[in-house]
């Protein structure tokens, strides 16, 4: 937490990196009437849609940008964390979630390779929009 929200550190986007499904995890994850404030409203589902197009036209695999709420509900999550822990006066944080190829909690070794390539892809597709 405290390097995180220490503004020496220049913390500016985090992953929430899993291997369940093929979803881009957007804010917030603790509800799904919880509004997303502007600019972050449309700036999550763009840069998420952005993503999108670079990991299909990279591997031909689509990956669904969706608030995370609904993937499933809960609190505490990093997506959240990240997303709220900008201090006043300083940067946000980007704070988005990753579902990779799965299938489950346990992906076959061939998906391990082609993950990492998507994962990639969607960290420059980010880094582009950052600087």
């Amino acid at each position: 937490r405290d390097f995180v929200i220490d503004p020496s550190k220049n913390v500016v986007a985090a992953w929430d990196m899993h291997t369940s499904g093929q979803l881009i995890l957007l804010p917030w994850a603790y509800s799904s009437s919880a509004p997303l404030e502007p600019p972050y409203n449309t700036y999550y589902p763009q840069l998420g849609e952005e993503m999108q197009q670079a990991m299909l036209e990279s591997n031909g695999v689509n990956y669904d940008p969706i608030r995370t709420s609904s993937f499933c509900t809960c609190s505490g999550s990093s997506i959240d964390f990240f997303h709220s822990s900008s201090l006043p006066g300083t940067p946000q944080t980007i704070g988005m979630g990753w579902e990779g190829r799965g299938p489950g909690f346990s992906p076959p070794a061939s998906n391990i390779i082609p993950a990492g390539q998507e994962q990639l892809i969607a960290t420059l597709t980010l880094a582009e929009q950052l600087f």
